[in-house]
């Protein structure tokens, strides 16, 4: 199938681990190499106490379709949590909240919260409509299953860059940096503007993707991820540099 040819994988984050799973699955050798010495990248737990700890990601979410179906081949059984991803502030004795989906009721609240503690002027809260509007005109797009669709979206643009340009610094810097560096553990300057517009609208705009997790965190999944691609995962070896001939990968140097 591969012309007996050997597929090298850099990183054992879930990428990484998902890309040897599926290849490995279709009889591809693969190896991966890890600069870390144990896999995960920004999905892992560690054991502190007898307490298994989520260090990076702590979710993954109902639209997350192909990480459900490699759940389900792995034995590890997915549940909801009781609530959508909402989110809010505690601030003087009193929750305020944002809240996803259609409902107007919901908008309103969300720009009470956002207008009562200041988090943007009335630009500002200009500024998260109109990105608000254009999540919602794509919002059929916004696939991270189907990634085909928002092709035109992946113009090689920071999330930065797509802000300064399209939207405006003020929902940048006071709201979508916050969160986003939260749901992704990096910088809108290093996160594409087609992820981050997928990002921004499934976890809370969208409303109804719900959390999912398997019992005791996103880490277990990566623990059963690695252990079925355990003989093809090299830890604590780092890759110095790919070597490209005739515009193609041809191997990795370590």
């Amino acid at each position: 199938m591969n012309g007996g040819r050997k597929v090298v994988v850099v990183g054992a984050g879930i990428a990484g681990l998902g890309a040897a799973y599926t290849l490995r699955k279709r009889g591809v050798e693969t190896v991966v190499f890890e600069a870390a010495a144990l896999p995960g990248g920004r999905v892992t737990g560690e054991q502190v106490d007898g307490f298994y700890l989520d260090v990076g990601a702590n979710v993954f979410l109902e639209t997350y379709g192909t990480v459900r179906q490699v759940a389900e081949e792995l034995n590890v059984p997915l549940r909801r949590t009781p609530v959508p991803i909402n989110g809010g502030l505690y601030r003087n004795g009193k929750f305020h909240g944002f809240y996803g989906g259609d409902r107007f009721g919901n908008r309103l609240k969300t720009a009470r919260t956002l207008l009562s503690l200041k988090l943007l002027s009335p630009k500002g809260l200009g500024q998260a409509f109109k990105f608000v509007r254009m999540l919602k005109a794509r919002s059929d797009d916004l696939s991270f299953d189907d990634h085909s669709r928002m092709l035109d979206l992946d113009t090689g643009k920071s999330a930065a860059a797509f802000f300064e340009a399209e939207i405006g610094t003020e929902l940048l810097e006071r709201f979508v940096q916050p969160n986003l560096s939260s749901y992704t553990l990096g910088y809108p300057e290093e996160v594409g503007a087609a992820y981050a517009m997928a990002a921004a609208w499934h976890f809370g705009l969208n409303g109804v993707a719900w959390p999912y997790m398997p019992r005791g965190g996103p880490g277990v999944f990566v623990d059963a991820l690695t252990r079925a691609c355990e003989d093809s995962i090299r830890t604590s070896t780092p890759v110095e540099r790919i070597l490209i001939e005739d515009g193609a990968a041809r191997g990795v140097v370590t």
